[in-house]
């Protein structure tokens, strides 16, 4: 069940991304409902509204999405609000703040959201995979449930067995459970109005907080033990290979802060949509795989260069004297790793050490450039 979430979060977190950045474009998109579309469709913008007919796939990015018509394959959608209506042939893959499903699914359905309602109008035909924050499910399910939440109400049928991960567990008087119950909750949050609408057998499970703790700590130990490691080798042959051009990145971002600042966010917003917008092109796909390898590399590189400049600023702050690139390149992923990992001020150093480090890269990128027209 565990690697089945793992898979959802990756998954759908990734289309997540592409669809909220798409969301930021402006105007609402509209198929009618005498229109019908034949084929892969595509739909991104403020507001995405179906009330037609869709002969294929869809994958929709907005703010707002509501399906009213048909989908004849399967829908991949992302958005603050998500609200389905209509009918889904096969599978639904959907990504959002708030979610609620009214319609009929013919396949199966994986979601992560915050809030997250199948009505008692909803018919799933096939299975249910999802977590958020508040999950509802009032509606019919063919197959059977996995859900991972913070509080789960189920009101509705289900197909066959139900496994849930959640603070509180509510099983209200309508429910029928055709198959059996297994729920990783607190003894005192699990409640269940009547015992005979679960037809097979009710497992209760404490979760063990304390064992998952120390084996997550220990994970992020050695995760993150290998992660120095590996800056801090890639960051010396970086070092050694291209000094000159480590100096300069390192440069940009002490004289032109807010410009690297400005030019990482743009670079780290627009790679992601020109990938999506390649790889949902027939002759893109090959591009789109080279760019997506530049960009990690990139990302990665970034933590090299955030962590010179970190190293750069405690010699000189500190030790009152500057140090060979290599040694600045030790301090620095070290101080570097201590502050991303803890709570708050983790993700903010990330976030800014690695646009800073990008911005600076296509600034440089573009000086390089420029000289090349010049010549």
């Amino acid at each position: 069940m565990r690697k089945l979430f793992i898979f959802l979060l990756i998954f759908i977190g990734s289309f997540l991304i592409f669809s909220f950045a798409l969301a930021a474009l402006e105007g609402q998109v509209v198929l009618r409902k005498d229109e019908v579309h034949e084929g892969l469709y595509f739909a991104s913008g403020n507001t995405v509204i179906i009330e037609g007919i869709i002969n294929g796939d869809a994958y929709i990015g907005a703010n707002q999405v509501i399906i009213n018509g048909a989908i004849n394959g399967d829908l991949f959608v992302g958005g603050s609000s998500v609200l389905i209506n209509g009918r889904i042939s096969d599978d639904l893959r959907v990504a959002g703040s708030d979610i609620t499903i009214n319609g009929q699914i013919g396949k199966n359905v994986s979601f992560l959201g915050q809030s997250v309602l199948f009505s008692g109008d909803s018919d799933v035909t096939g299975s249910v995979l999802g977590g958020g924050q508040s999950i509802s499910l009032l509606g019919l399910v063919g197959r059977e449930i996995k859900l991972a939440a913070k509080n789960i109400t189920l009101n509705g049928f289900v197909g066959s067995n139900v496994n849930v991960y959640a603070d509180s567990l509510v099983v209200q008087q309508a429910s029928k459970v055709k198959g059996s119950l297994v729920a990783f909750v607190e003894e005192d949050k699990l409640f269940i109005a009547d015992e005979n609408s679960i037809e097979g057998s009710v497992e209760q499970k404490t979760p063990v907080v304390a064992e998952n703790q120390r084996g997550i700590a220990r994970f992020n130990l050695i995760f993150n033990g290998w992660v120095y490691l590996s800056l801090l080798f890639l960051g010396i042959i970086t070092v050694l290979v291209l000094p000159r051009q480590v100096e300069a990145i390192k440069s940009l971002i002490i004289e032109r802060p807010w410009w690297s600042l400005g030019w990482g966010l743009i670079w780290a917003i627009a790679v992601p949509i020109v990938v999506f917008l390649l790889f949902v092109s027939l002759v893109g796909v090959i591009p789109g795989v080279f760019v997506v390898f530049v960009y990690i590399i990139s990302l990665v590189l970034a933590q090299v260069f955030a962590a010179l400049l970190i190293g750069h600023f405690f010699a000189g702050l500190i030790l009152k004297r500057q140090l060979h690139k290599i040694w600045q390149l030790v301090l620095g992923l070290l101080f570097y790793q201590l502050l991303i990992i803890s709570p708050f001020l983790g993700s903010i150093v990330l976030i800014v050490g690695t646009l800073l480090a990008l911005g600076a890269v296509t600034q440089l990128l573009g000086f390089g450039i420029k000289k090349l027209q010049q010549r």
